[in-house]
């Protein structure tokens, strides 16, 4: 006998797996041409072992002799052999009994070709998935053994059952997910485990393919029991494969219980848990949500199916019962009205009604939703006791076909209007928003924050846990920070406890950095001893004193963590499994092989706190390593649901920059999936968002909130209608044949990180636009004219007029605030009542003209360009400002040179002729200088006074055209004047 001890009266821990890999006793081959277990000899039984092939070389446990008589196995995890088990070579008569077993990632998982005559086979509630051959195999030429084969679950291996040949075939409730069951009615299903990506095979309690719809072993078996050693049946009905489903319980958070949710005016009919609502319930209800029917019955949604189908489970995980003839929904409403109401009340009488979510064998699940505003009570789960198969699970529903009408999550970047868990203040220290107090607890996709003014707050903290008994899972979350005070310490994300046992994947942890910059942590990973207890992988954690903390016992593991533009990015001691984690923009302290220093990286947008990468950057993107397959936590997408890797090489931090392709598909909202031919309504995968590639090109597509694209074309028949709001725009614009633009009063952001993007506008008119490269690197340059009703705005980034020479229209505000202006030989018309501002200093905008008739310009700082000309019946205010003018100057409008602002005289410097004909030029106290280096200028200033000027340039001349006139002062330097 080969097996596990777990009773107390054995060993003090128990030595056993909960089911899943890497959680008990295992053992593993050394070489891949050995066998783990090979059987010569008798009888042999192994129970609640974890085997483990190299390479799938050779079998997991393998008979090779007719000497072995009999074998049982039960409750192993069996992987990466080339058979799991081979059972083809025993003495004749003998059997073979298999329950409970979890078989996956083998060639084969279940192998008894051939061999000795007459074995008899007893395989009863296995899990085999994913094996890349067979899931059970047993192919018998001769036809002389005997198969006794029920509720077992084979899905996703090569073909799931290979059963042929046999004089006794006896089986019943196999589910296949093809169609090689020997049972026909259970051909063609989906599964759904808890966590099968990192190889958890336990069956979701939101399944119903295998849940409730085995047949009743009692008897039949060897143990009435599960892989975990829980009784079965859960719920009077066996479960299929080797786990017997933990009740799920579903309780959903907002912020308003009395509001009743439901649409229009329904009724149900119940059968088996799934209810059909005559009227579609369109409403933002979701998983948790609580449905009063038939004025007193009440039952909580469990998974949606559509709008009109939800399955529902009763307050303690149950089936409700049938209701065969259709019943009022009198209201669908919220649960709780806060998280803290919710785990203080789920274990009340109208609830679980009990703290023990292992005795109740149960699943508790808070499902988070947006209803008016923040949630801002602090919490400290706590109280309950949890397992590692009965665990407390808080998180947002963002599945629009399972869970919720509405996405409740996040898309990686803050957003106000989905959930959001909020500790708006302190007032001692030692303060947290969201304390961890029970030992398998998971939250998933919140938006956590904490607004301070003392210190050792923390956001999230986790309390001393059970020692060898416990798992915190934190997943795909944004983590905030804020305070104004000096010299506070605050923390994202802490824990301090060596046996604290944290998976920490996909989140983002921001500011987190008193007033004066002398403290504060983003992750601190001040608890562990042990490296493997603290895993972090693809975290992004920016703009913080210290972005990564390890302060006492030099452990946790970091994995593809991007840590940026925080005082201090990496400070203490890693473990050296450490690998590929970046640290930027000028630091050199990411630890681990493989670092990342020393880089700038191009975030979408990081003064708006959206650090997705850009599309065009190059320092995280595709340098990553491949987790698929690591030992101790396997990703496969990103804090937006993303997949990993986008093409074949992972990206660093907790997003995987995507780019998806949409084409407009009918009239509508940009943030409707329906506007794009989809049916949901998920940011990114339903309509697009930063990076993304769009066609508009049949119908109107309208802005009802601030949205975000990659490139963007706008041709044929399509129109883009921007409202009142913000497109932000990474990539190129392209208006093309036919295509409109109607920009009412909104606005385009140009953003985009690095790279040369085009502004094609095919006579399309902006209302406003903005150049401001992310991580200044990006070059926009307009194809053609460009007219903009509004203001023009340079913030970051280089703006090129030079490589097109477009003509350019402005008609409200020209400001240079950052970057680079390069300008071109086609004018700049400023055509609107517009406001000049230069915040860079001396830019040379080119050839511009004053002029939209009539218009006024005036000017918020030095102007600086190649000529200038004052249209008929427009105006250019200097308020004292200067001009600096490498031309002409052709005023056929008004010159108003008053000193209105600056204080100190408008100085005017003509590097060509000036041309005032019929204009109006009015001179308070100003100077004009002729500084030309040429000859042949000109002056015409139609009997127009100056007041001070001067002649400065030995290689130029000047002549007048008509009489000038001087109030003040007319010096001569250098050059040549004639009068």
């Amino acid at each position: 006998r080969f097996y596990t001890p777990t009773e107390t009266s054995e060993v003090g821990i128990t030595q056993r797996h909960n089911g899943r890999f890497g959680t008990g006793y295992r053992i593993q081959a050394s070489a891949s041409n050995m066998n783990v277990f090979q059987v010569v000899d008798v009888f042999a039984r192994f129970e609640g072992i974890e085997i483990i092939g190299v390479s799938n070389g050779r079998s997991g446990i393998r008979t090779n002799t007719v000497n072995v008589i009999d074998i049982y196995i039960s409750e192993c995890l069996i992987h990466d052999n080339s058979e799991g088990i081979d059972v083809s070579t025993m003495g004749a008569g003998s059997k073979v009994y298999a329950w409970n077993n979890v078989i996956y990632d083998n060639l084969i998982g279940f192998d008894g070709n051939y061999g000795t005559a007459g074995l008899e086979y007893f395989i009863y509630n296995n899990t085999i998935v994913d094996n890349s051959t067979d899931g059970v195999s047993i192919v018998d030429a001769i036809g002389d053994k005997e198969v006794t084969m029920y509720n077992n679950l084979c899905q996703g291996n090569g073909a799931d059952y290979d059963v042929t040949n046999f004089t006794v075939y006896l089986h019943g409730n196999n589910i296949a997910g093809e169609t090689s069951s020997p049972d026909d009615a259970y051909d063609s299903l989906n599964v759904i485990f808890d966590d099968e990506i990192n190889n958890d095979f336990h069956l979701s309690p939101v399944d119903t393919a295998a849940r409730n719809a085995g047949t009743n072993l009692s008897g039949d078996t060897p143990s009435d029991n599960d892989i975990d050693g829980n009784a079965r049946p859960n719920q009077g009905v066996w479960d299929i494969g080797a786990d017997e489903a933990a009740l799920g319980l579903f309780y959903s958070v907002g912020q308003d219980t009395a509001t009743n949710n439901r649409t229009g005016t329904p009724t149900i009919t119940i059968a088996d848990g799934l209810a059909e609502f005559d009227i579609a319930q369109t409403g933002n209800i979701g998983v948790g949500d609580k449905v009063t029917y038939d004025t007193t019955s009440v039952a909580y949604i469990s998974r949606k199916v559509d709008t009109s189908h939800w399955y529902l489970v009763t307050a303690t995980g149950g089936v409700p019962a049938n209701e065969g003839v259709a019943v009022d929904v009198d209201s669908i409403n919220r649960t709780f009205g806060s998280l803290f109401a919710a785990e203080a009340g789920a274990t009340g009488g109208s609830y679980l009604n009990d703290t023990n979510l292992v005795t109740t064998d149960t699943i508790l699940h808070l499902s988070c939703y947006y209803d008016t505003g923040a949630d801002t009570t602090p919490v400290n789960v706590s109280g309950y006791t949890t397992g590692p198969n009965n665990y407390i699970k808080i998180y947002t529903p963002n599945n629009t076909s399972t869970e919720a009408n509405n996405s409740q999550r996040h898309n990686g970047k803050w957003d106000d209007g989905k959930y959001v868990f909020e500790r708006q203040s302190t007032n001692a220290t030692y303060l947290a928003a969201l304390t961890i107090s029970d030992d398998y607890v998971r939250i998933d996709g919140l938006q956590l924050a904490i607004t301070y003014s003392h210190s050792n707050s923390r956001c999230v903290s986790i309390s001393s846990l059970t020692d060898g008994n416990n798992l915190i899972t934190v997943s795909n979350n944004i983590i905030k920070g804020s305070t104004s005070t000096d010299s506070v310490s605050g923390t994202g994300f802490y824990f301090q406890t060596q046996t604290n046992v944290i998976r920490f994947w996909n989140n983002l942890v921001y500011g987190f950095k008193d007033a004066n910059n002398s403290s504060g942590i983003g992750v601190s990973v001040n608890g562990t001893s042990h490296s493997t207890n603290f895993i972090a992988y693809n975290n992004t954690s920016v703009g913080n004193y210290r972005g990564f903390h390890d302060g006492v016992y030099h452990g946790g593991v970091l994995k593809n963590n991007i840590s940026y533009g925080n005082t201090v990015n990496y400070n203490g001691t890693f473990d050296e499994k450490c690998s590929y984690n970046l640290s930027g923009p000028s630091q050199i302290d990411a630890p681990g092989s493989n670092p990342i220093n020393s880089a700038v990286v191009a975030f979408v947008d990081s003064s708006s706190y959206d650090y997705h990468l850009s599309s065009s950057d190059t320092r995280a993107k595709d340098v990553g390593l491949d987790l698929v397959s690591d030992s101790y936590l396997i990703l496969s997408s990103d804090i937006d649901g993303e997949t990993r890797p986008y093409n074949s090489i992972w990206d660093l931090g907790a997003d995987e920059m995507t780019i998806n392709v949409f084409q407009d598909s009918a009239s509508g909202n940009w943030n409707s999936g329906a506007t794009w031919g989809n049916t949901g309504n998920s940011e990114g995968v339903d309509y697009p968002v930063a990076n993304d590639i769009v066609t508009i090109d049949a119908g109107v597509i309208t802005l009802s909130q601030n949205e975000s694209v990659g490139d963007i074309t706008i041709n044929g028949a399509g129109r883009l209608a921007l409202g009142a709001y913000t497109l932000n725009a990474d990539g190129n614009w392209t208006v093309s044949a036919g295509g409109v633009l109607t920009a009412g009063t909104g606005s385009v952001n140009f953003r985009a990180a690095a790279g040369t993007k085009i502004i094609t506008s095919n006579s399309q008119t902006f209302n406003n636009l903005t150049i401001n490269s992310s991580a200044s690197g990006a070059i926009y340059q307009p194809a053609d004219e460009l007219d903009i009703n509004g203001g023009f705005i340079l913030v970051n980034g280089t703006f090129d007029l030079a490589t097109n020479d477009p003509v350019m229209h402005v008609g409200t505000t020209f400001l240079l605030a950052g970057g680079t202006f390069t300008k071109g030989a086609g004018t700049i018309n400023f055509d609107g009542d517009l406001t000049y501002t230069d915040s860079i200093g001396s830019i040379n905008i080119g050839n511009l003209v004053i002029g939209g008739s009539p218009e006024t310009t005036d000017l918020a700082s030095d102007l600086v360009a190649d000529t200038l000309t004052i249209n008929y019946s427009d105006q250019l205010n200097t308020n004292g400002y200067d001009l600096d003018i490498a031309g002409i100057i052709d005023i056929n409008g008004t010159l108003d040179a008053t000193d209105d602002v600056e204080g100190d005289g408008t100085t005017i410097a003509v590097g060509g002729n000036w041309d005032m004909t019929g204009g109006t030029f009015t001179i308070a106290n100003s100077s004009v200088t002729f500084d030309s280096s040429a000859s042949g200028n000109t002056i015409t200033s139609d009997l127009k006074s100056f007041y001070d000027i001067l002649f400065n340039n030995a290689g130029g001349d000047w002549a007048l055209s008509d009489d000038m006139l001087v109030d003040n002062s007319l010096t001569v330097t250098s050059g040549e004047f004639q009068g």
